[in-house]
C-alpha cells in the first residue's frame, strides 16, 4: 500500500511538472528539423564589413520606387541575422484591445532598441514603450489602430527622432534584403490573413507589422510580434511577400507593397 502510495506521488509530480512545461516542451519539439538560423550579429559589427548606402528620406506623400535602392553596390550573403531584441506586442501576454493592435509599435520599438543596443529588460519594460507610443499615436492622430506606412513612418521620425525615415512603395525581396544587408532591420506591413502563421489566434490579424532581420538559405528570419514564438519566426519568401500590404483604408489585401526603413541616427 506504501509503494502504491509512493508510485502515486511520483506520477502525480511528474504529471505536474509535464504540465507546468508543456509551453517550452512544445516549442522544443516544434523546432526539431528546422533549419538553424546564422548567428545574430549586431549594426556596429555590419558596418565594419562593407560601405553602406543611404535611402533618400521621405515626407508624408512622397513616392519612393525601389529603384532609389540601387545607389551603390551591396553584397547580400547567403545567410544573414541581425541580433534584433524581440518582444511581443502583448509582452505580459495580455492580450485585450489594445495590445490586440500594437504590432507596429512592437515592430517599430524591436528596431530602435536595435540600434540603441538595447536588450528589453522584462515584460514591463516593453509594455511601458508600447503603451506611450500608443499615448503618442492618440494624441498625434487621434487613434492608434492599424497605423499605415506614412503614419508609422510619422511616429518613428517624432517621437524617437529619426531624421532619416524611408517609406518605399512597390519593393521587392531584393529590395528588403538590401537594407538587411546592410545592418538595417525592415518594418513590413501585411493582410494579416494572408501570413498563414499557425501561432495566430484564429484565422489572424486583418493587418500585421513585423521586422524582417535575416534569412537563412531557404526562409525570411524576422521577428513577428503577433505572438509569443515570433523571435526569429521564419516565413517561406513568397508566402511573406505576398502578404505584403498597405492599410489602404481598411483593405489592406489590395494595399500597396511597402517597407519602411529606419536609419540610425549619426
Amino acid at each position: 500500500m506504501k509503494k502504491f502510495f509512493i508510485a502515486s506521488l511520483v506520477i502525480f509530480a511528474l504529471g505536474i511538472t509535464a504540465f507546468s512545461f508543456r509551453g517550452p516542451i512544445r516549442d522544443t519539439l516544434d523546432s526539431l528539423g528546422e533549419e538553424a538560423v546564422p548567428e545574430a550579429v549586431t549594426y556596429d559589427a555590419i558596418q565594419e564589413q562593407q560601405p553602406l548606402d543611404t535611402l533618400p528620406n521621405t515626407q508624408e506623400g512622397d513616392v519612393l520606387g525601389e529603384e532609389a535602392a540601387e545607389t551603390a553596390p551591396v553584397t547580400i550573403p547567403a545567410t544573414m541575422n541581425l541580433d534584433v531584441p524581440f518582444t511581443s506586442q502583448a509582452p505580459s501576454a495580455n492580450w485585450d484591445e489594445v495590445h490586440e493592435d500594437t504590432c507596429e509599435e512592437a515592430s517599430l520599438l524591436m528596431i530602435h532598441r536595435f540600434y540603441e543596443n538595447k536588450p528589453f529588460a522584462n515584460a514591463q519594460d516593453a509594455d511601458a514603450e508600447l503603451l506611450a507610443l500608443v499615448d503618442f499615436e492618440n494624441e498625434r492622430f487621434g487613434d492608434y489602430k492599424s497605423t499605415n506606412a506614412e503614419d508609422t513612418a510619422t511616429m518613428i521620425r517624432e517621437y524617437y527622432g529619426y531624421t532619416n525615415v524611408a517609406v518605399v512603395y512597390d519593393i521587392t525581396m531584393n529590395d528588403v534584403k538590401r537594407e538587411v544587408a546592410q545592418g538595417r532591420p525592415v518594418l513590413l506591413l501585411a493582410a494579416g490573413r494572408e501570413l498563414g502563421n499557425p501561432n495566430f489566434t484564429g484565422s489572424g490579424p486583418l493587418y500585421h507589422a513585423l521586422v524582417v532581420k535575416g534569412w537563412t538559405e531557404t526562409e525570411i528570419i524576422t521577428n513577428d510580434p503577433g505572438t509569443r514564438k515570433g523571435h526569429e519566426y521564419r516565413y517561406d519568401p513568397d508566402v511573406l511577400m505576398n502578404a505584403v500590404h498597405d492599410w489602404n483604408n481598411g483593405d489592406p489585401a489590395n494595399g500597396r507593397r511597402v517597407m519602411i526603413v529606419m536609419h540610425p541616427n549619426p
